[in-house]
């Protein structure tokens, strides 16, 4: 198991050597991975979480299968990209 952060590999380190893992730059934890998790601060987080408006996540998630429909079976990672901006875009 790999584990790296944003910063350094020197951000990891200790917490790499407590769970067993080799730290990593970001780069080197996903190469070759395969799977990778993300994991974001919540303190990087509560301003977004604060500003949720309750049912739309649930609303959108319920609409995924419509607009992978309408990309057909064959869409493109690029496909793919473009219909989540589209779908979540934020105004503001």
């Amino acid at each position: 198991m790999r584990v790296a952060n944003s910063s350094a590999i020197e951000g990891v380190r200790a917490f790499a050597r407590e769970i067993g893992a080799e730290p990593r730059d970001v780069h080197g934890a996903i190469t070759g991975a395969d799977v990778v998790v993300l994991a974001i601060p919540l303190p990087a987080m509560r301003e977004p979480l604060a500003a949720a408006i309750p049912g739309v996540a649930t609303m959108k998630r319920d609409q995924l299968p419509e607009h992978f429909a309408k990309l057909g079976p064959n869409a493109s990672h690029a496909d793919v990209v473009a219909m989540n901006r589209r779908v979540n875009s934020v105004v503001g």
